[in-house]
């Protein structure tokens, strides 16, 4: 006997996945990358009084894209296909923390689109570095670990968006000593000055 068939509603089918948006993955010299993504670099006022799930949305969006991104300069054509690719140097060592820069162009359709308000644009990379942040690309976003200039805004000439995200290597940077050693070491450099006053 078979079994009884499922009916799927509207409700109970789910809303459809948005597709990737494209992108597209060079190098530019030593540790120096370039990603193209066919997506808006939005003005933080779109998300900052949203709900959390669609800030998250925002920010799973730019994982994914850049990770497809790093997958089809590797030649593949999926995002778990990202794993092989962990040793190129558009990914940070994750046993060390490291500088990097990362310089954002925000390519509009028109004028009207920019950003017209400087803080505005200053913090419209938010979900796109917690994105970076989250696949291994940044160490942090800290700015003892990113040097971020305030993204730059461009007309297109086809009339789309296009987010232009160059990512280069600084330097790494050398752990500070936990607070347990600044003890260790105040009190080891107090012992010497008690001995050598008596």
């Amino acid at each position: 006997m078979r079994p009884p068939c499922r009916r799927t509603s509207v409700r109970s089918a789910g809303r459809p996945r948005k597709p990737i948006a494209a992108g597209s993955l060079r190098q530019l010299g030593e540790a120096h990358w370039e990603f193209r993504i066919a997506r808006e670099l939005k003005s933080p006022n779109k998300t900052l009084w949203a709900h959390w799930r669609l800030k998250q949305a925002e920010r799973q969006a730019w994982e994914e894209t850049l990770l497809m991104a790093v997958s089809r300069y590797g030649g593949m054509e999926t995002v778990a296909g990202v794993q092989f690719l962990k040793s190129l140097s558009v990914f940070v060592d994750p046993a060390r923390k490291e500088r990097r820069r990362i310089v954002l162009t925000r390519i509009v359709p028109s004028v009207r689109n920019f950003v017209k308000d400087e803080d505005n644009l200053a913090f419209s990379g938010k979900h796109l570095f917690d994105a970076m942040k989250r696949v291994g690309m940044i160490s942090d976003d800290t700015r003892e670990l990113l040097d971020a200039p305030r993204p730059t805004q461009v007309v297109s000439a086809d009339g789309a968006y296009l987010t232009v995200i160059e990512l280069q290597r600084l330097a790494y940077v050398a752990p500070s000593p936990s607070t347990s050693t600044k003890r260790r070491a105040t009190a080891a450099g107090a012992g010497d000055l008690y001995a050598q006053s008596e």
